[in-house]
């Protein structure tokens, strides 16, 4: 996903300059990479198996307090990431850079994660925490 991100970040103002400026027709090349994702899920999909006593996330929660914590901490760890993604190329931007250097920049605080995403679950793995 992190590898996708990059790609995504690198190539969208050469897009956004291919399809006449128009950021709609950039932003939305990127949605055809979701068709042949989704049929490649559909078999997974037709041949997984229900279960039978789904778990509900308010009965964890209400069975356990840390799981509730552990849920707000994800969730603020989450929000600050995707807020920090969204507006880095407009910070950037405001600070004098063009759509491409900000897109630059963004692709790299995208690459530098590709590294860390593999090390992060060896270390836990690893180390147990």
């Amino acid at each position: 996903m992190v590898i996708g991100a990059a790609i995504a970040s690198r190539f969208s103002v050469p897009l956004y300059q291919k399809f006449n400026e128009s950021w709609q027709s950039s932003l939305s090349f990127w949605s055809l990479l979701a068709v042949p994702a989704i049929l490649l899920l559909l078999p997974l999909l037709k041949n997984s198996e229900k279960s039978k006593s789904p778990l509900s996330i308010s009965s964890l929660v209400n069975k356990n307090k840390r799981v509730a914590l552990f849920m707000l901490f994800f969730g603020c760890m989450a929000a600050i990431f995707y807020s920090i993604t969204a507006w880095l190329a407009p910070i950037v931007q405001a600070t004098g850079f063009s759509y491409a250097q900000s897109g630059m920049i963004l692709t790299l605080f995208t690459v530098i994660q590709i590294p860390v995403s593999f090390f992060i679950p060896i270390l836990v793995s690893k180390t147990g925490n």
